[in-house]
């Protein structure tokens, strides 16, 4: 197999593989898996749709007046708000009706799978015009930052499925938030380059900065992420034995069973033919984006 083909995919397939051991109660059918992820390549196409004509009547980004506004146009309106737009059109068109999605969980696994799919077709591109080089960095940037933007989207996705009082305000976040994260997390990385490729000694050190920056940014992301999926996870698990402790109760009243723990869910069984329902109470999700929040860290 050819090397560089190796070097685009192997970090997408680590990060599927990471994502799918994640999901504790049942995996998702194959099938599913394989449309999200088609579903995620065919977006690089979609995405062409709407970049395209906007270069063709605004020009392209880079060769816009003022250093901000251009690199502005890149990370944005290029980049991080017309690819979240096809990758959430593609996860609401292929997975919001789905019975399969059924879980908490669910909706971060299918995120993912979509945006790995993006994320592998536009790797092998970018791998096989500029190198195994290339395909190294982009391993430990541009791979993590599409998962990490499908976890924010899956996160909220799965909020606006089974919190429902909250659905409107939480697919309006599920589609805005990954386009503000991919939007910064591009234009600092826009910015370091241009200033690089100016070749000018006294803007070096505004470089150093924007390096610390980009870290200290994807350090709060990564952990956003994570604790994201671990909630989502551990949601799962709790409802799931709260439905279980439920059931022996029905079957054996002399049981204790604290009825003020525990709102049973609207149907025991599921598609997936299991004793579990993820309506129960949301109340334990917490916010990040909230004002509630005592972080002034959008992500933390």
């Amino acid at each position: 197999m050819n090397i560089l083909l190796i070097i685009a995919v192997a970090p997408v397939a680590l990060l599927l593989i990471y994502i799918y051991k994640r999901d504790a109660i049942e995996k998702e059918p194959a099938k599913m898996l394989r449309k999200a992820f088609g579903g995620g390549c065919l977006c690089i196409l979609l995405d062409l749709l709407i970049v395209l004509p906007m270069q063709a009547i605004f020009g392209d980004a880079s060769e816009w007046h003022g250093f901000f506004w251009s690199t502005f146009g890149q990370a944005f309106l290029e980049a991080g708000i017309p690819e979240e737009l096809c990758k959430f059109l593609v996860l609401y068109w292929l997975i919001w009706k789905a019975p399969d999605f059924d879980e908490h969980f669910d909706g971060i696994v299918y995120a993912t799978f979509v945006s790995m799919g993006f994320a592998c077709l536009e790797n092998i591109l970018y791998v096989f015009q500029y190198g195994a080089d290339t395909g190294i960095m982009r391993a430990v940037t541009a791979v993590p930052g599409h998962f990490f933007f499908a976890v924010v989207m899956g996160y909220y996705f799965s909020r606006a499925k089974f919190d429902i009082p909250n659905r409107k305000s939480n697919m309006i976040k599920c589609i805005i938030y990954p386009m503000i994260v991919h939007g910064i997390y591009d234009m600092i990385l826009f910015m370091m380059k241009r200033i690089s490729d100016s070749e000018d000694d006294s803007l070096s050190y505004i470089v150093g900065i924007l390096l610390i920056a980009f870290f200290f940014f994807n350090f709060k992301l990564w952990r956003h992420g994570f604790r994201r999926v671990k909630e989502l996870r551990e949601k799962d698990l709790s409802d799931m034995a709260q439905n279980r402790r439920a059931i022996d109760y029905l079957n054996d009243p002399s049981l204790e069973f604290r009825e003020s723990n525990y709102t049973p869910a609207a149907g025991i069984s599921s598609s997936k033919e299991r004793n579990y329902s993820p309506a129960d109470s949301v109340s334990s999700y917490k916010d990040p984006f909230s004002t509630e929040s005592k972080s002034k860290f959008p992500i933390d």
